[in-house]
């Protein structure tokens, strides 16, 4: 496919911290030999199995699992299509302010009910881009129990500050579009931030939390008003630092997987924005949050735990702990 016509913007952080979670498995040896595709944030598409690791040679041709983590107000979704496609993406909506910079602070991704119904169109509109000329996939999907059992939708900070976030109004578009039932693809996975599946198994997928009971809304909220009281200048980074010192991902690394991020070509872009001054949702390729401060804060961290730890960022130590088979 091809990702067509899109506005760059390099200063949308990454709030979701996936990339941030990439970088951190980049540096970990796969010890179970399983590798998987990793979907970033603000990015989605269909998907055929089996799949190329991007970068990695002809070994890894097998590849059959998708995975995506990190997603708090933002949305991952996986819905199987048919024994070989799917798809996945990881949805990210925010309110642009442009004076603001990268320190935006959480009112970024409230989204206020003058705003509710024109993100859903928007969000609308990308699934229909994607499935242009896949009418009947869809009509397929709707129609498919089967299928829609299988579908998998992560959110754990759906309410921002008690304002709908991005989350609730995507989850709502994705299960009108698709014919979805919140309570068996939603509901069993709000505690979670992400997941890995394998789509030519009939197996639970692989459903990714913390080391311990995770966040709540209310913890994210609390969080977010210590943030507002740091004094180092970019909110995000002093979100992260106290977030990633009470709380330790669960990830795709931590289990022994190996994954790359697939090739842009084959996916569309999913960082939905909206511009107060042109009073207009758009959509833009997701710009990577500078991570040089949230890594120094990890690694420090994590040096305590493991001298082996690199001083390059690819960090050797894999958090105990495990992912969470979901029960169909």
């Amino acid at each position: 496919m091809d990702s067509g016509s899109v506005k760059l913007s390099s200063n949308i952080p990454d709030f979701s911290m996936a990339s941030f979670l990439q970088n951190l498995n980049r540096g970990q040896r796969s010890r179970n030999g399983k590798r998987c595709h990793y979907m970033p944030q603000g990015r989605g598409g269909i998907f055929r199995i089996p799949m190329d690791l991007a970068g990695k040679n002809s070994a890894s041709d097998n590849v059959t699992s998708i995975c995506t983590t990190g997603c708090s107000t933002c949305v991952g979704v996986y819905i199987p299509i048919d024994e070989k496609r799917f798809f996945a993406a990881h949805i990210d909506g925010a309110i642009r302010d442009l004076n603001a910079g990268k320190n935006r602070h959480m009112t970024a991704w409230q989204i206020p009910d003058s705003l509710a119904v024109s993100f859903k169109r928007a969000v609308r509109a990308g699934l229909d881009r994607t499935f242009k000329h896949m009418d009947q996939e869809v009509k397929t999907i709707r129609q498919s129990n089967e299928l829609k059992q299988r579908a998998v939708i992560v959110c754990f900070w759906p309410v921002v500050g008690g304002i709908p976030g991005p989350g609730p109004h995507a989850i709502d578009v994705l299960c009108d579009y698709f014919d979805l039932d919140r309570a068996k693809v939603v509901d069993p996975y709000t505690a979670h931030h992400g997941f890995i599946i394998d789509h030519s198994q009939r197996i639970p997928p692989i459903i990714l939390g913390w080391t311990r009971p995770g966040p709540t809304p209310w913890v994210m909220d609390e969080i977010a008003k210590i943030a507002d009281k740091c004094n180092k200048p970019v909110w995000g980074h002093n979100f992260w630092s106290v977030l990633t010192a009470t709380y330790e991902y669960v990830f795709a690394g931590s289990l022994g997987w190996e994954y790359e991020t697939p090739p842009k070509g084959g996916t569309f872009p999913w960082c939905i924005e909206y511009v107060a001054e042109s009073g207009m949702w758009r959509t833009v390729a997701c710009g990577r949050l500078d991570e040089e401060m949230i890594l120094r804060v990890f690694m420090q961290k994590c040096k305590l735990l493991n001298p082996n730890c690199l001083a390059d960022g690819l960090c050797t130590f894999a958090p105990m702990g495990l992912g969470t088979p979901a029960r169909r």
